[in-house]
């Protein structure tokens, strides 16, 4: 007869992936001093960040060992170590966890985590807390090691661009000075600072055209936060429009990005200014 202790292992998944779970693959080991095989089995499962699992370790009744290690490690640090300590040799006296130590606390990058079991029924570590490294051998042999793999899910969300809109979407006068825009409205579901960065700004007239003042170049910012873009306007046109592309990132791994459009319309009661096709490069000389 085998007796069974479940012990609830927490795994803290911090991650940038895509999806919010994390999956936990079948992982099985097992351990002998030659006369008491000690098993381990971790069921498959789904986890979200923050969930536990279930570890269910076995081994007979009426065993000499006194304790048994299982121990959970991860490839950048210690995760968690439990110790199950069986005092006396009595089928009826149920193993309990008797010490608990490197916790951790890392973050992992993202990706695959390799996660190790190691499990001993040795007497020789029961009586102190220690850690277990492949290779490692008590006086009952060497560790029997399992890998689990973790797949980690997350628990960020990117920033949201579908809102975002500048500060100013149309200048006057075209009095060739530079105006600073700034890119609104995109915000973080789970409300991480967004910090916003000038990526390209292109505009639907030449840089230096006829009729709009000869002045260069119609933009700058690119690299910052702050977009600045020249009042002016080719007066033989429809009017000008700048492109100014963005990203955001919330400092978790997540993005978004988009472009924002400002206008310099050919006359101030008049139309709109039309976009007819932002192929210049606002930053050229």
């Amino acid at each position: 007869m085998k007796r069974r202790y479940q012990v609830l292992l927490p795994i803290l998944i911090f991650a940038i992936a895509a999806g919010a779970l994390a999956t936990l693959f079948v992982g099985n080991a097992s351990a002998s001093n030659h006369r008491n095989p000690v098993s381990l089995s971790l069921s498959s499962t789904t986890l979200a960040p923050g969930d536990t699992f279930t570890a269910t370790i076995s081994w007979p009744t009426g065993a000499a060992a006194c304790g048994v290690i299982a121990q959970f490690t991860e490839a950048e640090g210690w995760q968690r170590l439990q110790r199950l300590d069986w005092f006396r040799p009595d089928p009826f006296v149920n193993p309990r966890i008797l010490a608990l130590t490197e916790p951790g606390g890392f973050t992992p990058g993202p990706g695959l985590v390799r996660v190790s079991v190691a499990l001993s029924p040795s007497r020789r570590v029961c009586d102190r807390a220690r850690r277990i490294r492949p290779g490692d051998t008590t006086g009952s042999g060497a560790f029997t090691f399992a890998d689990v793999a973790v797949t980690k899910g997350s628990d960020n969300n990117p920033p949201d661009c579908s809102k975002a809109a500048p500060s100013v979407s149309s200048l006057w006068p075209p009095n060739h000075k530079f105006k600073p825009v700034n890119i609104t409205g995109v915000t973080d579901p789970d409300e991480d600072p967004i910090t916003i960065n000038v990526d390209s700004i292109m505009q639907d007239e030449p840089v230096n055209g006829s009729g709009d003042g000869n002045t260069s170049p119609d933009g700058v910012g690119v690299g910052t936060d702050t977009g600045q873009v020249r009042a002016e306007r080719s007066g033989a046109g429809d009017g000008r429009v700048y492109v100014i592309g963005y990203t955001a990132s919330d400092g978790q791994g997540g993005k978004c990005d988009g472009t924002v459009d400002v206008g310099v319309p050919h006359d101030k009661k008049g139309a709109p200014a039309v976009n007819s096709g932002a192929i210049y490069d606002s930053t050229t000389p």
